[in-house]
């Protein structure tokens, strides 16, 4: 089933169909509404982009590549790190797939005030090397890792 979305799309309007109006198309479709402010060409606010004068904004078919800031790139994705402590805490967060070990042990050493020296960092019972990418432990983008911190 679909629903109708609201979603308010202002353009500007011709000089030709200046006035005050309102108008609502109640079955299913897409709703519109005109307005004038004191010293402006009306505007028309509506839900369909096809309803927008393509001339206006330059578009005339062009294809235009948009970057929306979703799409995935290796240096995007994340990875959450839940880190185990010799207590029994735990406490997890997040890096680049890409970062290594070295630079997780730099935010440990901000994080928690120690010396990046003292940091050790182990998975499976085995010391991870500083040089080693998140990725290169078995991570898929998105997923979690446990590693055990010692000092």
């Amino acid at each position: 089933t679909e629903e109708t979305r609201e979603t308010k799309i202002i353009a500007q309007e011709s000089t030709e169909h200046a006035g005050d109006e309102e108008k609502d198309i109640d079955d299913d479709g897409p709703k519109s509404t005109t307005s004038k402010e004191e010293g402006s060409p009306e505007k028309e606010l509506s839900t369909s982009p096809s309803l927008l004068d393509k001339e206006e904004f330059g578009v005339l078919g062009e294809s235009r590549v948009v970057n929306t800031g979703a799409q995935n790139t290796p240096n995007q994705e994340v990875v959450t790190v839940k880190f185990l402590l010799d207590n029994s805490e735990t406490f997890a967060s997040a890096f680049k797939i890409t970062s290594n070990i070295q630079e997780v042990k730099e935010r440990l050493s901000d994080v928690l005030n120690m010396n990046i020296d003292s940091i050790k960092l182990e998975k499976d019972g085995f010391d991870v090397d500083d040089w080693l990418p998140l990725q290169g432990l078995g991570v898929e983008p998105f997923g979690s890792l446990e590693l055990r911190l010692t000092s």
